[in-house]
């Protein structure tokens, strides 16, 4: 992911992974995720930056069945030219305008 988003928003997100916890119940309940996206809409735009809003669906499988949920979420490119990276991701309904 590191390609793909600010070196402060890849560490936050390793971060979020890493809390106590969080992956040692993932592995216990054999949790599998898969996901997948469509821009709905440009909530806002300028000369080095854009911000789309995303509906984010997700299946996620464990060992007592699955469950597929949809989530839309703001999320902001920064860059110019042929050089963009994901800058922040913010629930829709927060702001990330």
């Amino acid at each position: 992911m590191q390609a793909f988003c600010v070196p402060t928003l890849a560490a936050q997100i390793k971060a979020a992974y890493s809390l106590p916890g969080v992956a040692s119940v993932r592995t216990s309940k054999k949790q599998v995720s898969a996901g997948s996206s469509v821009i709905e809409s440009i909530r806002a735009f300028g000369s080095h930056s854009l911000t789309f809003l995303v509906q984010v669906t997700q299946r996620l499988t464990e060992l007592t069945g699955s469950k597929v949920a949809t989530t839309e979420y703001a999320v902001t490119v920064t860059g110019s030219g042929t050089s963009w990276q994901v800058s922040d991701i913010e629930l829709a309904t927060a702001g990330n305008s």
